[in-house]
């Protein structure tokens, strides 16, 4: 408990000490009034009307003490103390030491160990003990005859022993009860934050999760499980009945949690699927008791699992293993048709070049040659698109490849005629990444040319460099061409797709390939007739920004 927090409790106590003195008091100063106009007792009715009067002036001098800020542990003080002379007053008046009002002494011992601890329950049990002495000892009982002195010393003994045990007992109870008290108040706050710290990693968490009652209402949910159903943040779930709930997205589930809130000894793990957005994604979903005792079912915890990545992991694993199978295959039908079609070719160049004919002899000799040129490249195509491009990686800068690239690109005027491009990566910017040298250039020459043969009016082709500092790289090749339509966006990674008439349609599948395994992704938006938008994002280097050599910004143009 903080000093302010402290401060503030004492302070109500104050207050409250004030008020219940000013009531105890008005209420016993009238009945005293009443009882000396009754002739009830030896003193006449001004003495217990000057009393409260003293008290209502206490009072007021009291509550504006604490309005300006007097220390409230001295306040208390100078309350009791004062509390000492009055009821000193009151048992002078009533009796001496045969008063009834002698027990206000014990009152006020009592008070002070609560609000001032042991300390100040024995320094006010002193000053009983001093008043009850003197009184005994001055007034005696009030009859104007001397009391006896062992009377005196019995009286003095018992009260000064019933006072004092008064005070060390109500100490020793304040003390304790204000120990228990702070470590309630540390166990609270602490139980606080636990709670509060528990709700955020529940809030936080990947993984959806919502609990529900032993009768199956729901209790909580976290952002997680309503991200992952697709359920609307605004909807309250609270109260709704959990078999109904996951009923609504597969009914095989409400029958399944509602056996399980009978039988209570098992646990349910089913996969559905929720449709969200465009289509439909795969969810795991896990029920379990949660039993106390053995026996007794306290609640019900429901997990939500978003499958589509585990999916698509195993869906690359099975890809993986099947491109590692055609690479074998790959690179020994490539091996046994590359050596008998470089034979077939150069021996019909041989006979084009000795056979002086311009018929159909040198056409078909033309398009032997031709075609085994695209066979071969095809070939090729096939082992880059199956060859493993996931180790041998290092660090490059990516802008430096774009250049050189370019440069490389730019040799080929007809590809270029008429077209620009501009290269831009901001001079401030890091666009190390660690990639596998020879297959990002192979990724940046095939975006490129499919780019910039996009652009059959012509046009300009913007390869742009991004770091955001959140670990990866982004460079986004933006073209003028004629755009993909969107029922091909889907199917332009596949190999052998392809729309040109001459192509091989492993293009953009090697660069796929590529780009994967080395860690990266790549994604394409394209609206037909205004141009397409390629970005590919891989790792960065993992070295100290500070050694980073300043990366220059580039503007490379290629035009006829």
């Amino acid at each position: 408990m903080d000093s302010n927090s402290q401060k503030g409790t004492l302070a109500s106590q104050v207050r409250r000490l004030i008020l219940v003195r000013l009531l105890v008091m008005s209420v016993l100063g009238i009945l005293l009034w009443g009882a000396a106009q009754a002739g009830a007792l030896r003193v006449s009715a001004g003495p217990p009307l000057v009393m409260l009067g003293a008290v209502w002036v206490l009072t007021a001098c009291y509550w504006m003490g604490m309005r300006f800020g007097i220390p409230l542990a001295g306040l208390v003080a100078v309350q009791l103390a004062l509390d000492l002379a009055l009821e000193t007053s009151l048992v002078v008046g009533t009796g001496g030491i045969d008063s009834p009002f002698v027990l206000l002494y014990f009152l006020t011992a009592f008070t002070g160990a609560m609000y001032l601890g042991r300390r100040g329950a024995i320094i006010t049990a002193a000053g009983g003990i001093a008043a009850l002495t003197a009184v005994a000892m001055v007034i005696g009982d009030g009859s104007g005859i001397p009391l006896d002195r062992n009377r005196v010393i019995y009286e003095i003994c018992v009260h000064a022993a019933a006072l004092l045990l008064l005070g060390l007992l109500s100490g020793y109870i304040a003390e304790r009860s204000r120990r228990v008290r702070l470590e309630l108040q540390v166990t609270s706050e602490e139980l606080e934050r636990v709670m509060a710290s528990t709700d955020r990693i529940l809030q936080n968490m990947p993984i959806g999760l919502m609990t529900a009652s032993s009768q199956g209402t729901i209790l909580r949910s976290n952002c997680a499980a309503r991200e992952i159903l697709g359920v609307d943040p605004e909807d309250d779930l609270v109260g709704q009945p959990l078999a109904e709930f996951l009923g609504t997205f597969a009914p095989k589930l409400s029958a399944t949690v509602d056996d399980l809130l009978v039988t209570r000894e098992w646990s349910v793990r089913e996969e559905i699927l929720v449709e969200k957005g465009s289509g439909t994604h795969p969810i795991g979903v896990a029920v379990t008791p949660l039993v106390h005792d053995g026996t007794a079912l306290e609640e019900v915890i429901v997990t939500f699992t978003d499958l589509r990545e585990v999916r698509r992991m195993e869906r690359e694993m099975r890809r993986s293993e099947q491109l590692a199978t055609l690479g074998e295959l790959a690179a020994g039908v490539a091996h046994e048709i590359r050596n008998p079609m470089a034979s077939i070719s150069g021996a019909v160049q041989v006979l084009r070049a000795e056979v002086k004919s311009d018929g159909d002899e040198a056409e078909l000799m033309d398009l032997i040659v031709r075609e085994s040129d695209r066979l071969n490249r095809i070939i090729d195509g096939v082992l880059d698109y199956t060859q493993d491009h996931s180790g041998s990686r290092s660090v490059h800068d990516l802008s430096e490849t774009a250049v050189e690239v370019t440069r490389l690109v730019q040799h080929d005027h007809d590809l270029c005629a008429g077209k620009t491009i501009a290269v831009e990566f901001s001079e401030d910017g890091d666009f190390r990444a660690e990639v596998e040298e020879a297959g990002m250039k192979q990724v940046f020459f095939n975006l490129i040319r499919n780019s910039l043969e996009a652009m059959e009016t012509g046009g300009t082709l913007q390869i742009r460099g991004e770091n955001s500092g959140s670990g990866r790289i982004r460079v986004v090749f933006r073209d003028d061409g004629i755009g993909i339509p969107p029922h091909e966006l889907d199917h332009i990674f596949k190999p052998f797709h392809t729309s040109k008439d001459e192509g091989t349609g492993l293009g953009l599948s090697i660069a796929s390939r590529i780009v994967e395994g080395n860690g990266g992704t790549i994604q394409v938006k394209s609206t037909p007739g205004v141009g397409t938008a390629i970005a590919v994002d891989v790792p960065a280097a993992r070295v100290a920004r500070a050694h980073a050599p300043p990366s220059s910004s580039v503007a490379a143009e290629a035009s006829a």
